[in-house]
């Protein structure tokens, strides 16, 4: 919660705890302390002014934790959660504004959004010094991709059936010519009118769905599970933060590039896995689902394009599509730049010093230290605990990999639907049945669907690699050369798949099998096969 109440928004130093204290205290600060000195941590090398405190407010005489006390809920009446989807709702208001940025009785009506739980099944953690609005976006991926492509191909089924038994009209023709077949077929494109909007319809819907199989999940969210009014309950929920974290399953970070210099992210980084030694931390870095959004769109963009161009101007298919990939260059463009992000991560976290993440009261940094060199030994002892271990934890299970299967599936949706199409209007033009087949797995599935997936995945994988210079003109000239190999490896399956399904239906299935083995292994099946080989090589400890 970087940049939370107890850092930007409020003096909790200067509240009459006794005049405010709530009826009920996820744990007492009185209780959880020791009569001692705070020792090293009264000047810990910081500007005072720039942390909101002075060296005479009580931070002074602040004495050392009970790290039982700061880890352990002693009452659950302050434990207050949301799901997920209620925080995405009225377009993700939640995210949009800090507490301290909203009126006093907005900012009281917060406490009624949420609402008692036993525990919690993800504690969110993230800093309000990055626009909510990438927040948002990158938590509604992670929501909505299921219901999007359920729906999708729900309604895709539809309209195709209505396509091929002919209960729609066509917008025109297309003709078809491959293994004897020889065809003007009637070309509605239902799928691309109306599958592909309702997709997009529902991942802006989906936080108002109802939840798939047992997927009610409650989350600890700062801005409505803290007291935001009464000044009492928001010191006990911030200096709570341990207990709340003790009774998460999981700490999904929100990673952007403020986060590890907010002193109360990193809080929550060493509370929870000391509070939860065996407990899943998510890595979320934002720039992947933004990546995802900008690759998702360009596709839609470039087969828009695509499907005009043939409509209007009658050109060959490939000249078409060369055509419609060239405006994907921005695309690529942006993405490297968005990329650029992911090797940020690998140096802030391998370069992360403690003394750089600041908080707005020197009594919060003295809370925070002290808690820390109770729990690692010693603040250094922290830092390196952050550079290694807990840097490869993080990175184990996301960095190292392309995009997830999922979001890979996400992307390729577009031209799947456009295979579709083409598949459904040969149906409805009479096509013998090894013609679809040879059509359905070689062009709609093995070309549209999973090369595409293997292209998405490749884009990302040139994106990543090559970061950007500071030269603007020399960053453009990479692009170019890198478009141009993206575009070349683009082209090698395109023209594969056309000779497959033009061949034979065994050329087709072949074509279509080696490209989903492909797109497996692209999409961590390579890593699962490696972790497989570790577990039962004798070699492996």
């Amino acid at each position: 919660m970087g940049a939370g109440p107890s850092c930007n928004h409020c003096d909790p130093d200067k509240l009459d705890v006794e005049a405010a204290k709530p009826s009920v205290e996820i744990l007492d600060i009185r209780d959880a302390v020791q009569s001692m000195e705070v020792g090293p941590y009264k000047n810990c090398g910081r500007d005072e002014e720039k942390l909101g405190g002075s060296e005479s407010d009580e931070s002074e005489s602040l004495p050392r934790l009970h790290v039982d006390k700061i880890l352990t809920v002693t009452s659950n009446e302050l434990m207050r959660g949301i799901s997920m989807k209620e925080t995405l709702q009225s377009w993700g208001r939640l995210w949009r504004q800090s507490p301290i940025d909203l009126p006093e009785k907005e900012r009281a009506s917060l406490w009624t959004r949420s609402r008692q739980v036993a525990k919690f099944h993800i504690f969110l953690s993230h800093t309000w010094a990055t626009d909510g609005r990438w927040k948002y976006l990158a938590l509604s991926f992670q929501h909505a991709w299921p219901y999007v492509l359920l729906t999708w191909l729900l309604v895709l089924v539809v309209v195709e059936l209505l396509t091929c038994l002919a209960l729609v009209p066509a917008m025109g023709t297309v003709s078809f010519s491959y293994q004897g077949f020889r065809q003007e077929c009637p070309f509605s494109g239902l799928g691309l009118l109306v599958a592909m909007p309702v997709s997009v319809l529902t991942f802006f819907l989906a936080p108002y769905f109802p939840d798939i199989g047992d997927n009610k999940d409650s989350c600890f969210l700062d801005v409505v599970s803290i007291n935001q009014g009464d000044v009492g309950m928001m010191r006990q929920g911030i200096y709570g933060l341990g207990g709340f974290l003790s009774a998460s399953k999981e700490l999904r970070i929100l990673y952007s590039a403020p986060y590890l210099t907010r002193l109360w992210c990193v809080f929550e980084l060493a509370a929870f896995r000391k509070a939860n030694p065996s407990g899943r931390i998510r890595f979320a870095p934002l720039f992947v689902e933004t990546a995802v959004a900008s690759v998702w769109l360009g596709a839609t963009v470039a087969l828009v394009i695509y499907v005009l161009v043939i409509a209007t101007l009658g050109l060959e298919s490939l000249i078409t599509l060369l055509v419609a990939l060239v405006p994907f260059f921005v695309v690529f463009h942006l993405l490297r730049k968005n990329l650029s992000q992911k090797r940020q991560v690998f140096y802030d976290l391998a370069t992360f010093e403690l003394s750089a993440a600041g908080c707005r009261k020197a009594s919060d940094q003295e809370f925070i230290y002290a808690a820390i060199e109770n729990w690692y030994g010693s603040l250094d002892a922290f830092t390196a605990h952050v550079r290694g271990p807990l840097r490869d934890e993080l990175l184990a299970n996301h960095l190292g990999t392309g995009l997830p299967w999922n979001y890979a599936l996400l992307i390729a949706t577009p031209m799947m639907t456009l295979g579709m199409d083409a598949l459904a209007a040969q149906v409805r033009g009479g096509a013998p049945i090894h013609n679809l087949v040879s059509y359905g797995s070689g062009v709609s599935l093995g070309l549209f669907g999973l090369w595409w997936i293997i292209g998405a995945q490749f884009a990302m994988l040139l994106a990543g690699r090559f970061p950007l210079p500071k030269s603007i003109i020399f960053g453009l000239a990479q692009s170019l050369v890198l478009y141009a190999v993206y575009l070349a490896f683009i082209f090698c399956g395109v023209y594969i798949g056309r000779w497959a399904y033009k061949d034979s239906v065994a050329a087709s299935l072949a074509w279509c099998a080696a490209a989903g083995m492909i797109a497996w292994l692209a999409s961590g099946g390579l890593k699962v096969c490696q972790s497989a080989f570790c577990r039962r090589s004798p070699l492996s400890v």
